[in-house]
């Protein structure tokens, strides 16, 4: 057989180190694995620099982030220099390209693009280019990110070393099994079918390699030599966290094959596959994996999820004029901020630190955003009395929202702050709700109703009687580390019900072996529309839920799916079907359809993380803890890190239910959107109603177009990122306003006629 090509790529843990000062010290931050501190780090660096000399056939990647090149830039920058003098050779290449090697499948759209955009001026500043190749060791691949990374011109993809999914939609993959060293059952492909086609929904193409992992030893190959012509590979692509190449090592591969960059290993693997790229089998590719897990983590997403809700307002509000504020906000600066509490080494589920450091930076973000949004939106009149806030929506379509007043001040006093107006979104039309009539245990309008039982779980069924949700949806569980399991049903009960205007509001409370918790529903109906609002307050003390492997343990609120439901959720950028017995990352919804075409549409906040079972429930994975935690299997490290991760502090989720009624995609979407308005307008009626918010302007999108960001661009003109979320292709939207100058392009900035169906455009006003 032709002779092995080895790719040895180091994935750095340099923010980690840099950085983190939790106590104890996580594995990352102690010899030999880690280093105590970036100097430390930085010289092994160097000495992996020093063998590039020393053999010059050696080659090697960095997986190294844009984050990552800026902090060595300013505190190396010879270090700098000589990356670009060993790429310049041939010899060092850079990939994956984002800014924050972050996990762009659990991101909201906008952060996911921005994370691959902002990581591109970095590199091309830094080293002079981009990377070609799109390969994280871990995790971020979502069926949509070949539209992104083709807009960049990556010309290649790797599967993470770490879980990833596969679904194939054309074409056919052949499996085989083989033991391996420790004759345990593997499931391999052959060498004609490693190598796919990725392609996004809009039928965007990146050919994708489908094999890499941790270690490479002598013993893979020779197993991989006695399969014979099922062999499972000749590109063998290494991704430890970054270590020194041992002269061993280098000696062995040297004499097994030749060291490649991974642009020039994938080059030479698909030399040998026919020219059309047809002939491979066609995949969508994500990711089940995250380390979304125990309380840090569950905070730190949903800070992220305010913090960008919060940006994306506050940049369309600047861009069209609306802000009366003085000083405008600096938008790149708060992006790259953001962006930075989404790194790899953030999320990694030891490095409490770092979450801490994070969360503060997230917090901060949102001050200084929603200060900016309360002075913009609301000025003096010319008399001097104060103006009314006025509810503000980013979107260019209408957006019908419920209005409600918590505490309304009749008669403000200088510098004092009304009250807040929630925006709660509702996108039904052409279906009359009329005024409920509330009772003790059930919630009512023309075509829905919520039953609701003494211990706070509900059902919800259409006119005809069917179920839309079963019985218990909306309770909490979650099993002890000694097998011993809890239900909040078994121990919650109603201590308030009140009606409310439109509606009827629930309160529940108990104690879970120890966990106080309260629930609270909040079902509101009109001729607009029905909502019901699920909100969860939980307090832990030193607390240890589940096993981190086996999310059905963790500590869970259930959803029960009527048999025959179909499952679908949002993604960056799209919408996905989920399977069942598999976990899934929701990027802010999750809806249960019936074949009649009803159902309903759950928003959540900040918790991507669901699992999908096959008795129907679905679940949204809140929380887990352990006392002696460590995810480091070799026998070696056992010892070496036992962390407490127990759960500590007051929590607060919030779920809101709408109904689908005949809905499309981007109906789904929209809902999406609005329901997770930060908020932040404010008014001085007591009253609660259901109004239609305008738009903030007169560009005329077709229903089949969700935008997704309006904001300025660098050089003065203004944008609209769109998705088509309908099943034909969308020509140039109508503009009624003849002063403006548009064009439509994709996200390579090329100009379109028209946007296919799941395709990312923009809409840019010159």
């Amino acid at each position: 057989m032709s002779e092995y090509l080895f790719a040895i790529t180091y994935h750095p843990m340099y923010l980690l180190v840099d950085q983190d000062r939790g106590d104890p010290p996580i594995l990352e931050r102690q010899l030999p694995w880690g280093a105590p501190d970036a100097d430390t780090y930085i010289a092994r660096i160097e000495r992996n620099l020093n063998a590039l000399d020393q053999y010059p056939d050696l080659r090697l990647n960095y997986e190294f982030s844009g984050m990552e090149l800026e902090a060595l830039s300013v505190r190396r920058p010879d270090i700098i220099e000589r990356f670009r003098n060993a790429i310049h050779r041939g010899q060092l290449e850079f990939v994956g390209g984002d800014y924050a090697q972050a996990h762009l499948h659990v991101l909201g759209s906008e952060s996911g693009l921005r994370q691959c955009y902002e990581g591109a001026e970095v590199f091309r500043a830094i080293l002079g280019k981009m990377p070609t190749v799109f390969f994280h060791q871990e995790t971020g691949v979502h069926p949509q990110l070949p539209q992104i990374l083709r807009a960049l011109n990556v010309e290649t993809a790797i599967a993470p070393a770490f879980p990833w999914h596969a679904q194939v939609i054309a074409g056919q993959f052949h499996f085989f099994s083989w033991p391996d060293g420790r004759y345990e059952q593997t499931y391999l492909l052959p060498q004609d079918q490693i190598i796919c086609t990725w392609v996004a929904l809009d039928g965007t193409e990146i050919p994708v390699y489908l094999q890499s992992q941790l270690r490479v030893t002598p013993a893979d190959l020779m197993r991989s030599e006695q399969r014979g012509l099922m062999q499972a590979a000749r590109l063998w692509i290494k991704c430890p966290d970054m270590e020194e190449l041992r002269a061993d090592e280098y000696r062995w591969m040297h004499d097994k094959g030749s060291f490649v960059t991974l642009s020039d290993g994938m080059a030479d693997i698909m030399a040998g596959f026919p020219s059309e790229s047809k002939t491979w089998s066609q995949i969508r590719l994500s990711s089940y994996w995250s380390y979304i897990e125990g309380m840090w983590d569950e905070a730190l997403v949903q800070e992220i999820t305010r913090a960008e809700t919060l940006l994306v307002e506050a940049e369309a509000l600047a861009a069209f004029g609306q802000a009366r504020a003085g000083t405008a906000l600096p938008f790149p600066h708060l992006w790259k901020q953001l962006l930075s509490t989404q790194h790899h080494d953030v999320m990694w589920v030891e490095t409490t630190d770092l979450k801490r450091q994070a969360i503060q930076t997230l917090h901060e973000i949102q001050g200084t955003v929603r200060l900016w949004i309360e002075s913009s939106v609301r000025g003096d009149e010319a008399d001097g009395t104060r103006a009314q806030k006025v509810a503000w929506n980013p979107f260019p379509y209408k957006v019908p929202s419920l209005v409600s007043m918590e505490n309304a001040i009749e008669q403000p006093e200088a510098g004092e702050i009304p009250a807040l107006v929630k925006l709660l979104p509702l996108n039904w039309t052409g279906i009359s709700f009329p005024a409920n009539e509330p009772s003790a245990n059930r919630s009512r309008s023309e075509f829905h109703q919520i039953r609701v039982d003494e211990a706070g779980t509900f059902d919800w069924v259409d006119e005809s009687g069917k179920a839309l949700l079963e019985r218990s949806s909306g309770e909490l569980h979650f099993t002890r580390p000694d097998g011993h399991r809890f239900r909040s049903r078994d121990v919650t009960r109603l201590d308030i019900h009140r009606c409310i205007p439109n509606g009827d509001y629930y309160r529940f409370g108990g104690e879970m072996d120890g966990i106080t918790v309260v629930i609270e529903l909040t079902h509101l109906s009109s001729k607009e529309g029905t909502v019901l609002i699920v909100d969860y307050h939980y307090t832990f003390v030193s607390d240890y839920i589940g096993v981190m492997w086996d999310d059905t343990t963790k500590f869970n609120v259930r959803w029960q799916t009527p048999k025959g439901s179909r499952v679908y959720h949002d993604i960056p950028f799209g919408v996905t079907e989920a399977y069942k017995d598999r976990p899934l990352h929701a990027t802010s919804w999750v809806a249960v359809t019936q074949p009649s075409g009803v159902g309903v549409q759950c928003i959540h906040f900040g918790h991507p993380k669901y699992l999908y079972r096959s008795t129907g429930d679905l679940e949204s994975v809140l929380a887990w803890g352990s006392r002696t935690f460590t995810n480091r299997m070799a026998v070696r490290f056992m010892d070496a890190n036992q962390f407490d991760l127990g759960l500590n502090g007051t929590f607060h989720d919030r779920f809101i239910w709408v109904p689908v009624v005949q809905s499309s995609w981007s109906a789904l979407m929209r809902t999406g959107q609005g329901l997770r308005l930060v908020d932040h307008v404010v008014g001085l009626r007591h009253e609660s109603e259901l109004q239609q918010i305008q738009p903030y302007h007169s560009l005329e999108l077709c229903d089949d177009l969700v935008c997704t960001f309006a904001g300025r661009e660098k050089n003065g003109s203004t944008v609209f990122r769109v998705v088509n979320c309908g099943s034909h292709s969308v020509a140039t939207p109508f503009i009624d306003d003849t002063e403006y100058r548009v064009k439509l392009t994709d996200l390579s900035g090329q100009l379109r006629s028209e946007l296919r169906p799941w395709e990312i455009g923009q809409i840019v006003f010159l």
